[in-house]
């Protein structure tokens, strides 16, 4: 069974957890928790002292994991979630028959009735997932044009993935967002 330790590191709490491994381990999860994997034969206070000399590496990836942040963050404040890692503006527009128009930044959601934050965050979600679709194929073709000696992807997925930015599988040329 993995021991665990906490540890406070400025603004941000550090999980530690002793595996069978031969390494130390340092990474941010999909969550945005620091996390360090450790030996059994390495003492907390020894990866305390790790984790404090990465410090820089650390605060590095923090802002990078925040600069790119999943679509599903939208901020109710200033009507904007990432798309990409890029901020997008959304608007609610009443009265119109229902839509969604993406323009230059700027997505407007057209309704009959007023929305509560969970049905616009689902409208949200399914344009992310429309536009990540339209993306990926304009991706791939470009890719077959570059390196023609690739085989083309047969099959995407598309699924909530927490761990990692997607999967592929050589063999059945599948490839899993």
């Amino acid at each position: 069974m993995a021991k665990t330790h906490v540890f406070q590191m400025d603004d941000y709490n550090v999980l530690m957890t002793k595996r069978r491994q031969k390494t130390i381990r340092l990474r941010i999860n999909a969550d945005g928790q620091v996390c360090v994997s450790l030996p059994h034969f390495v003492s907390f206070h020894q990866a305390e002292t790790f984790t404090l000399a990465n410090r820089d590496w650390i605060a590095k990836q923090l802002a990078l994991f925040n600069a790119k942040r999943f679509y599903e963050q939208v901020d109710w404040e200033a009507q904007s979630f990432y798309l990409f890692g890029k901020k997008c503006q959304f608007e609610i527009h009443l009265g119109m028959k229902n839509a969604v128009r993406y323009d230059n930044g700027k997505l407007s959601i057209y309704t009959k009735l007023p929305l509560d934050q969970a049905q616009i965050q689902q409208k949200i979600e399914a344009f992310c997932k429309s536009n990540m679709r339209q993306t990926v194929n304009v991706l791939n073709q470009k890719f077959l044009q570059n390196y023609p000696q690739f085989p083309a992807a047969r099959q995407f997925c598309y699924r909530q993935m927490k761990s990692v930015w997607g999967t592929s599988r050589a063999q059945s040329r599948k490839i899993t967002f």
